[in-house]
């Protein structure tokens, strides 16, 4: 989890209620997800419409995708992560998938979001944009291709997609996506797949020891000031996306569209 957290002498708090309580964001069935996703896309379009000018929106459908930036406090943050269910972007800990023991890492998606990992990312070091260009090609080329919307994806029991050699796959029912903010070197679902949240035993929310940064361990994107020009991860497209227009926002929480 470098650089959010060291391999050795840190010391975290986890807390286990909010999971117990919530579960995963929107529970962990992939299709309910991806209904409420939708939902949430219409509700968002009809307010669009109505904000005329204060807030002009492109006229051609879009899918609103909303980034895991923390709120503007850090106890804003800190209220929001104990009342809600596991998002993407929160730090975990949960038993080793295969093996005694437990890891820490980011959960990077959900049941029913789609995970891209562009073949040449595992070969070559390539910045986030880089890859989420190729990520973005990759996915229209399955769009014109004659599978379909993603909704009608064939799937295999661990979640790939078939013919994409390991490079798509959608999170199966009640497992999540979890990977290393130290893109470049950690064993994570990019290596084993999808991990059943069974296996979950809490949220990470405080770093206690060490004393340095900020102790709180915020939901967000995978940290990269290990080294800003390298990223080696996964893109996520959120549950209940059928391959419209995206419209983002970048680090500083600009909307831009894509």
């Amino acid at each position: 989890m470098i650089p959010t957290l060291r391999n050795e002498g840190e010391i975290v708090l986890v807390e286990k209620f909010s999971f117990g309580r919530s579960g995963l964001k929107d529970g962990d069935d992939a299709a309910e997800r991806g209904r409420q996703a939708r939902v949430r896309q219409l509700d968002w379009e009809s307010s669009s419409l109505q904000d005329g000018d204060r807030n002009p929106r492109p006229p051609s459908p879009i899918w609103y995708e909303t980034a895991s930036t923390p709120s503007t406090t850090n106890f804003r943050t800190l209220v929001t992560q104990l009342t809600t269910g596991l998002c993407v972007g929160d730090v975990i800990i949960l038993s080793r998938p295969g093996r005694e023991g437990t890891v820490c890492k980011r959960i990077i998606g959900l049941p029913g979001d789609i995970i891209i990992l562009p073949g040449e990312a595992k070969k070559r070091h390539l910045t986030k944009q880089d890859v989420r260009k190729k990520a973005e090609r990759l996915i229209k080329n399955l769009l014109n291709s004659k599978r379909g919307k993603p909704s009608m994806w064939e799937v295999a029991t661990d979640g790939q997609v078939p013919m994409t050699q390991r490079q798509v796959w959608r999170v199966p029912d009640g497992h999540v996506w979890i990977e290393g903010d130290n893109s470049v070197d950690s064993v994570d679902s990019r290596e084993y797949g999808a991990v059943p949240a069974a296996l979950i035993i809490g949220r990470v929310i405080f770093r206690v020891w060490p004393l340095r940064g900020s102790a709180l361990i915020a939901r967000g994107d995978k940290r990269l000031e290990y080294d800003r020009n390298i990223f080696n991860g996964s893109i996520t497209f959120p549950a209940g996306y059928e391959g419209e227009a995206l419209n983002l926002r970048n680090e500083k929480g600009d909307e831009e569209g894509v």
